[in-house]
């Protein structure tokens, strides 16, 4: 078949739009074949050679069979096929690639570079990634991650899984080459007894006899039937698998009392969780879940933090929690809009980050009468609970940024022992928090404080904040049961008076620009001061 040179803007209409839903680079001409094609070797020099003149994409609008390599590791040419592929084998580099579905005898193979290999449904005994863009959906496949700690076979154990022949002894990965050969001729790659990831992972818990089971990360692709035979089983954690759901049989695990399952692409928890006689921590991070099971009456600890992502104005969706977690004593919600608080909680944790944070302090925050521990930083207030007079650690680090008012005043916290105040923002559209707001902080000093942070509020372009000065920290000395101090990240140039009458343990002056003098002094009454 003799190919087309066309514009990419007519190869792409003559593919109903195929090329431009898929390139992402900038390209002029496109080598169009317009039915199936059959080349004996490797595609992109069989390719050159019926070429009529240079190009930037090589397209096929039908299938494509190929005796050797479709690979593609310079820049250019960019190849495309919208039919079904079959091919030895499929190798990406610097090239944008992607096909449909097709079959590779040998193996897919991403060499890392700036390029994107992205296939429909393939199948091929094996899927080598090198760190690179690799999309490629093929079920059947053992996947072998040459860079990384992912897939069956990894960095970590590929040199003990594989045959000499086909490793790179230097680098303790797969030498594609070598891999190649040896599959070509039909010899075995793996030794005898390898088992991959997953296989792994079967056969320690089918030996596992603790009362601690700990499946992080590990390779599943769902929730392991034995399990359910361990009915002693006291503490299981599954975070970081793609189990999908939770089994009702997970009720046999009668003495359960601590279940981690963060990030496993949990849509909802089964009634049987709550009926979990010894349940008393539930970890359920990082899930899109929208709502959990009534009956968690024996929980102590639970974790929800991160179950739902921003809508398009920032907002995080509202998440209610059953009304009767009346036993609750600490609460991770970080990066949760709860729409309430139980109030027997007296650790809670509200923490923010770039994406997911809080706009407005959550309802019930200021009613909690048993309330020691909370964790509010790296939300983006405008105003804050004035209410908390039990609480004994409070930290409001960068999230200070778009306070309307100063701080309120400490003299009600008559309990408070640790406070943490650090002056950044975690937030690109929200600027640093003005000196002016620490005024309140040591107007009136608490006598219980014990540890205090009021690290990085020296200069910055967002918001125009000078350095911190002495005169900021002016009434410091007057919390007299104060040990420990951070004060870096500042461009302090000199320290109040009274700092040094404070009886400190610790001292962090680290990124401030005291004098010689200064430092000396600091040495004298704290001798582990980082300076």
């Amino acid at each position: 078949m003799i190919p087309e040179l066309l514009p990419f803007a007519e190869a792409d209409a003559r593919l109903d739009g195929g090329l431009s839903a898929c390139f992402q680079g900038y390209y002029e001409t496109v080598l169009l074949f317009a039915g199936d094609v059959t080349f004996d070797g490797d595609l992109l020099p069989a390719v050159e050679a019926v070429a009529p003149g240079p190009f930037d994409l090589v397209a096929f609008a039908g299938n494509l069979t190929v005796g050797g390599a479709v690979a593609a590791y310079e820049a250019t040419p960019g190849v495309y096929v919208g039919g079904f592929t079959r091919a030895e084998t499929l190798e990406g580099g610097d090239a944008e690639v992607y096909l449909g579905d097709g079959a590779f005898t040998c193996f897919v193979y991403g060499h890392y570079n700036d390029g994107i290999l992205e296939t429909g449904r393939i199948d091929t005994p094996w899927v080598v990634n090198s760190d690179h863009d690799l999309r490629v959906t093929a079920p059947g496949a053992t996947r072998v991650d040459n860079f990384g700690v992912d897939g069956d076979f990894h960095r970590g154990t590929i040199t003990e899984s594989f045959v000499p022949d086909v490793l790179d002894a230097k680098r303790g990965n797969l030498d594609l080459d070598a891999f190649l050969e040896r599959l070509r001729a039909g010899l075995p790659v793996l030794l005898p007894g390898a088992m991959t990831a997953r296989e792994q992972t079967l056969a320690d818990i089918a030996v596992a006899r603790d009362d601690h089971l700990d499946l992080t990360g590990r390779d599943l692709d769902g929730f392991p039937e034995q399990i359910l035979a361990m009915p002693w089983l006291r503490t299981l954690v599954l975070d970081r698998t793609a189990l999908g759901t939770l089994p009702e049989g997970i009720a046999a695990l009668t003495a359960l009392e601590t279940l981690s399952v963060r990030s496993c692409r949990l849509t909802s928890l089964p009634a049987a969780v709550a009926a979990l006689p010894a349940l008393r921590v539930l970890r359920v991070a990082g899930n899109p879940l929208p709502a959990l099971p009534a009956g968690l009456t024996s929980l102590v600890e639970l974790d929800v933090s991160g179950l739902a992502r921003p809508s398009a104005t920032g907002d995080l969706p509202v998440f209610e929690l059953p009304a009767d977690l009346t036993g609750l004593r600490r609460l991770v919600a970080d990066g949760t809009n709860l729409a309430g608080i139980p109030a027997e909680v007296r650790e809670l944790s509200l923490r923010g980050s770039t994406w997911q944070h809080l706009r407005r302090v959550p309802p019930g925050l200021t009613g909690l009468r048993h309330l020691r521990r909370l964790d509010l930083s790296g939300n983006c207030f405008d105003a804050l609970p004035a209410d908390l007079p039990d609480v004994e650690e409070l930290d409001l680090g960068n999230a200070l940024g778009l306070l309307r008012t100063p701080l309120p005043s400490l003299a009600g916290l008559s309990r408070l022992r640790v406070l943490r105040l650090s002056g950044g923002t975690d937030h690109s559209a929200v600027p640093v928090p003005p000196h002016s707001l620490l005024r309140p902080v040591f107007a009136v000093p608490v006598a219980t404080l014990v540890e205090l942070s009021v690290d990085r509020w020296g200069p910055s372009d967002k918001g125009g904040r000078g350095p911190l000065t002495a005169g900021d920290l002016a009434g410091i000395g007057g919390f007299r049961a104060l040990r420990i101090l951070d004060l870096s990240f500042n461009e302090l140039r000199s320290l109040p008076e009274d700092l040094f009458t404070l009886p400190l343990d610790r001292l962090d002056l680290r990124y401030n620009r005291l004098d010689a003098a200064s430092r000396a002094r600091v040495r004298e009454v704290c001798p582990q001061a980082e300076l």
